[in-house]
């Protein structure tokens, strides 16, 4: 079926604090942090920016550390009803604290429109209305079906985002419209969003390249230790995922790794006995094979080991990554 669009962007104290609320409830959920979202008081530079990070301005930042009443603070119930809810007086103040008026990013209104109505037309939407407000906060997007209309969205996007950003709110909030009833976990809803901009005409709309897996970097290192400092300061800091118990890795939420086969089991114990240092291919061969090291290695088979221990700690709702790649030297835990 052939599918209609409009698209209508806006910006408001009233979202921007919305949407703080939405932030606060993520981060007491531990919902950023068991992810892998960075939190910084500013948005980074182009050749800084990291795939996945949060925004709380720093006045927003001091004021919920010091003024915010957290164990008050109903993270279930902000969570699902930000958009909607009147906001109690108590938080008001928050509001003042963002600017009045802001200007309007510079979208492409036309490739935002014609990705959108490929999504439409994928759900069988007839007439699509996308409602964007803009914020300084927050991660890229945040997204949600209108609870009355059933062809309105709504897209929170951060100030700095690009066109794909938005298309990618307005895929999140058809699918969750479509599996409001039965809704899958957050990991199978990525996987949908991620094959919808690599397998239909999106991509080439947008002009999408590939991107390469994050490098653990010295400059990676230092956003992660700012970003730990800020998570501290609002009192809810960055816990580990996996941990070592009477010889045992236990996974956070889960209990014992029982998960992996005998050799993923002992190089993930290697790679986090050694966390943020590198294990150099050599180790994790002699690891594997034992004697047999030298003739039995391989690049191809180590690489798909790490590769498979990626995939089940993803499955098990580890969805930030700790396992990074050292090119031409070997792989390192970090987290």
């Amino acid at each position: 079926m052939k599918s209609t669009v409009s698209l209508e962007v806006s910006y408001s104290r009233e979202r921007e604090l919305r949407r703080l609320l939405f932030v606060c409830a993520q981060i007491k959920k531990k919902f950023y942090q068991s992810r892998g979202f960075l939190l910084f008081q500013e948005v980074l530079s182009n050749e800084d920016l990291l795939p996945d990070d949060v925004i709380i301005l720093p006045e927003v930042l001091s004021a919920l550390s010091k003024d915010f009443d957290w164990d008050e603070f109903d993270d279930k119930f902000w969570y699902s009803n930000y958009h909607y809810t009147p906001i109690p007086k108590r938080y008001l103040s928050l509001g003042d604290l963002f600017p009045e008026d802001s200007s309007i990013p510079d979208f492409s209104q036309d490739k935002i429109e014609e990705c959108s109505k490929i999504v439409a037309e994928l759900h069988d939407i007839d007439n699509l209305k996308i409602n964007v407000y803009i914020t300084h906060q927050g991660t890229k997007t945040t997204f949600m079906p209108d609870k009355v209309e059933p062809a309105t969205v709504h897209v929170y996007a951060r100030s700095d985002v690009e066109d794909s950003n938005i298309v990618y709110g307005v895929i999140g909030a058809v699918e969750v419209l479509h599996t409001r009833d039965n809704p899958p976990p957050w990991e199978e809803r990525q996987a949908v969003r991620k094959y919808l901009f690599s397998k239909t005409r999106i991509s080439s709309v947008l002009g999408l390249v590939e991107t390469s897996p994050l490098e653990y970097t010295e400059k990676y290192k230092e956003l992660y230790e700012i970003s730990l400092a800020n998570y501290k300061t609002l009192g809810f800091p960055v816990t580990p995922v996996i941990t070592k118990q009477n010889d045992e890795l236990i996974l956070e939420d889960h209990g014992r790794i029982d998960f992996l086969s005998k050799s993923e089991n002992l190089v993930l114990d290697l790679l986090t006995s050694r966390a943020k240092q590198i294990v150099v291919m050599d180790e994790i061969a002699e690891l594997i094979w034992g004697d047999a090291s030298t003739a039995k290695f391989s690049l191809q088979a180590i690489s798909k080991v790490i590769e498979r221990i990626r995939k089940k700690l993803r499955e098990h709702g580890i969805n930030k990554q700790v396992i990074f790649t050292k090119r031409g030297q070997g792989y390192l835990y970090f987290e």
